[in-house]
């Protein structure tokens, strides 16, 4: 609809329409429609724009448009910065392509400006290092990319360490909002209405999220699909299909369960000093002041994403990949080195399977109880195990009550307990009669005993013993020896003088490698 020298996009039935259609029945014809005239209009409308109407997608904030990103601005003019593989300009409304919408909320961003740089914003922010600096910057650039996957933005801190300041100054250079921060929804299909209405969904003071909660979070960075009932309707379902960066901040880590640590970036904050601290005028003057430049150089990152990103190679792929992709491609901008993000990125998760195994009411008794030495058999052996360990003590929060519940934690801890030096194995059902599902805990690097590997299988029960023999076989061709004795080359060629390779652990190791494959030919869904 035409307001001034530029059209704005609005949804029909919202409460701003109806009062720009009241407003020019009051310039045209000198009156106010009546209820039901403006129902009737509203109607008519909105019949005319799905029938006869040309579809378009709407977007909020940013969208991705002919190989560009568009910035909306969410000025009075309407105005949008067009993100380009060789730079980035402001463009006036009449030469958007995207038809963004407004959400109540929504502030404008300050007109970028060129020459600044991100590192005008770290003394406002109370980063403690330069890996953390170096990953809040990678989010922010992350947070400009259309399409996601997104990380979780995890601030925690004691009393005192910014926080909240921190998680409203790095959103505000991003999506501005009257509420900034929020208190954590209560439903998931509250958070996903709430990110439906802002690009950025920031929460504050969090202490602990609920586990339905925690996995909606999850969904909304990176899965981004939620259904529900609607509301006064029987067989009617209300769809939330959208992808949001996310700020979490708190005392304790906020994110505490595995899986969404899994998908975050976790920042630990320092008390600031009395002598150090400022006064939030101080603070937001000095924000406002280097802002415009702040959000330029952060905008010149992310044209350097588009222009590199295709070409970027790494070691190998972590977890949030896409993330770490894009913001090794908009290094050369930032004026870091080579795979400066990577590492830092690297560095952050290994610190975070450390915390995750801490918090869990099971980690550090299963670290107790490797370091005894490997453990083999059931999830309800593993929950006596540790059950008989504890002894009268009571249980901490969240201890698992049956095999189930221990089968269930240690499925989501798994990740975090190889991070930290442990090899976890949770086979489907194992090959024997009695078809039981054995756990194999261990140091990384130790090996399984030839006895506990050969008591799952014993060869002289008939049931098993051609399963043996193939195994056998099987460990034979893996560990490349030959029935002599004799170790095979990478060529093919036997080594001479080759000493046979008897050590039992490494058997053991090779029939646990193959067993999957020996079962792949009677049953291939067992694999």
């Amino acid at each position: 609809m035409p307001v001034g020298d530029h059209r704005e996009t609005w949804k029909i039935s919202s409460r701003g329409f109806k009062d720009w259609i009241t407003n020019q029945s009051l310039i045209q014809i000198e009156k106010v429609p009546g209820s039901q005239a403006l129902q009737d209009a509203l109607s008519v409308l909105a019949g005319k724009a799905k029938f006869q109407g040309t579809e378009r997608t709407v977007a909020i904030r940013i969208a991705r448009h002919d190989d560009c990103i568009w910035v909306d601005l969410c000025d009075r003019e309407w105005r949008a910065v067009r993100v380009g593989s060789q730079g980035w300009r402001v463009v006036q409304a009449a030469e958007v392509p995207v038809k963004f919408i407004r959400r109540k909320g929504m502030l404008a961003l300050p007109e970028p400006t060129r020459g600044g740089s991100v590192d005008d914003l770290r003394p406002l922010v109370n980063m403690p290092d330069d890996d953390a600096w170096t990953l809040a910057v990678g989010w922010m650039v992350g947070a400009f990319r259309p399409e996601g996957p997104y990380g979780v933005l995890s601030i925690s801190g004691e009393a005192g360490s910014a926080k909240s300041t921190a998680s409203r100054l790095i959103r505000n250079l991003i999506d501005p909002n009257l509420t900034p921060l929020r208190r954590m929804p209560k439903s998931e299909r509250d958070i996903f209405i709430s990110a439906g209405n802002s690009w950025i969904s920031s929460y504050n003071n969090m202490s602990g999220v609920k586990p339905e909660l925690s996995d909606a979070l999850c969904a909304l960075t990176t899965d981004g699909g939620f259904a529900t009932r609607q509301l006064y309707a029987d067989d009617e379902e209300a769809i939330f299909n959208c992808r949001r960066p996310a700020i979490l901040n708190g005392i304790d880590e906020p994110a505490a369960r595995s899986d969404l640590r899994d998908r975050s970036i976790a920042l630990s904050l320092r008390r600031i000093a009395d002598e150090a601290r400022r006064t939030e005028e101080d603070v937001n003057a000095e924000y406002e002041r280097v802002r415009p430049g702040v959000l330029g150089a952060i905008l010149d990152a992310v044209a350097c994403a588009l222009r590199n990103v295709k070409n970027v190679s790494l070691p190998s792929l972590p977890r949030m990949a896409d993330l770490t992709t894009w913001v090794t491609a908009a290094e050369e901008a930032l004026g870091w080195e080579p795979q400066r993000f990577y590492k830092a990125f690297n560095g952050n998760r290994a610190s975070s399977h450390a915390e995750a195994v801490e918090a869990s009411p099971i980690g550090p008794p299963i670290m107790a109880l490797v370091e005894s030495g490997p453990f083999e058999g059931t999830a309800t052996d593993l929950l006596k195990e540790l059950n008989t360990r504890r002894g009268e003590a009571q249980p901490p929060e969240g201890w698992p009550k049956n095999y189930s519940g221990m089968s269930s934690q240690l499925k989501r801890l798994s990740q975090d307990l190889r991070g930290v030096g442990l090899e976890v194995h949770i086979p489907g059902k194992g090959p024997g009669p009695d078809k039981k599902r054995l756990i194999q805990l261990d140091k990384a690097g130790n090996q399984r005993s030839a006895r506990t590997a050969r008591a799952a299988n014993p060869p002289d029960d008939p049931a098993n013993a051609d399963r043996v023999r193939r195994v056998e076989d099987e460990m034979r061709r893996v560990e490349d020896i030959s029935p002599e004795g004799t170790r095979r080359n990478d060529c093919g060629g036997l080594q001479a003088g080759a000493d046979p390779d008897t050590d039992a652990d490494s058997a053991a190791r090779a029939a646990r490698s193959v067993r999957t494959q020996s079962n792949r030919g009677e049953d291939p869904w067992r694999s």
